[in-house]
């Protein structure tokens, strides 16, 4: 049975204690039942059955033509009863539902109370009772896809449009819920109902058991001391690697400037000995003259 129909016939129920002991005639009709007569005729027969039709006659809590059968809940929701009471209990329809004893629901795209609203949506989005709702909100733990809520979520995600995010492992993380099982399914380092909160320092581990042994000052500490030490030793190779490529460049340069000279010093031996041996070579040309060509006239 719809909720909405459930709730009104309870409500109806709570009045009818009330009116019960101001319309003495109604008493004897009351009768706990298995269920509610299902349609037009069903509800005919259980008139006759309970001759509601003679009772409106002598009965003086209303009008006659108000003094109807009815089968609705007991005040605490235990029971079905059917009773000849007056129509006044029946006055309004739950929304979402027109005629006679709730028997016709509202045709797309009206909704509501005697179906007199509209649904400004596609029929599949049309609640009878309460309007249009989101197409793209789906039941927590599926995402809409195409034109219906078929996708489950997929891990590490769950809840509404898979938004939440499990800190836990696979078989400990429900689509819907999020992380169940803390004691067995925590990630390292999280805890909670739903394995969403960190451990704050200085705890750490699976199930946050364990204990950094250092204070944080002196993680802190540490930390600094890595970091300046890395960078001096950064500095140093940097140095060490300039200094090795400046003496390789001088080696370099040495070597050519050795070599150049010892060039320049061939070239200056090569000079001199050629200046050296060239008056020779005309003494001796002189010499060769005949003494004939020496005589004067």
């Amino acid at each position: 049975m719809d909720f909405n129909v459930l709730s009104f016939i309870l409500c109806i129920g709570i009045i009818l204690d009330s009116f019960l002991l101001l319309c003495p005639e109604s008493i004897p009709t009351v009768s706990v039942v298995s269920r509610c007569p299902a349609n037009v005729k069903e509800w005919a027969s259980a008139t006759q059955r309970k001759s509601c039709g003679q009772l409106r006659k002598i009965q003086n809590c209303s009008k006659a033509e108000d003094f109807v059968y009815q089968c609705v809940l007991n005040k605490d929701a235990e029971e079905l009863l059917e009773v000849c009471a007056s129509r006044f209990f029946l006055v309004d329809c739950p929304p979402g539902y027109l005629g006679r004893n709730w028997s016709d629901r509202c045709r797309y795209p009206s909704y509501g109370m005697e179906c007199q609203k509209w649904c400004d949506c596609e029929e599949r989005f049309c609640d009878i009772a309460t309007d249009c709702y989101l197409p793209n909100v789906c039941s927590s733990g599926y995402m809409f896809v195409g034109s219906d809520c078929t996708e489950q979520c997929r891990y590490p995600n769950y809840g509404t449009n898979c938004q939440g995010l499990c800190n836990c492992s696979k078989e400990f993380c429900d689509i819907a819920t999020g992380c169940f099982s803390p004691k067995d399914g925590y990630r390292a380092g999280y805890y909670g109902d739903r394995c969403i909160n960190k451990w704050r320092y200085p705890n750490f581990g699976k199930a946050c058991q364990k204990r950094c042994p250092m204070t944080h000052n002196t993680i802190e500490r540490t930390v600094m001391g890595i970091i300046v030490s890395v960078s001096v030793l950064s500095s140093i190779i940097i140095v060490v690697a300039i200094s090795v490529i400046i003496w390789r460049l001088r080696g370099t340069y040495r070597s050519n400037r050795r070599a150049l000279h010892n060039r320049s010093q061939q070239a200056h031996q090569k000079i001199t000995k050629a200046t050296k041996e060239q008056p020779k070579q005309s003494s001796l040309e002189t010499s060769n003259i005949p003494i004939e060509r020496l005589q004067f006239p």
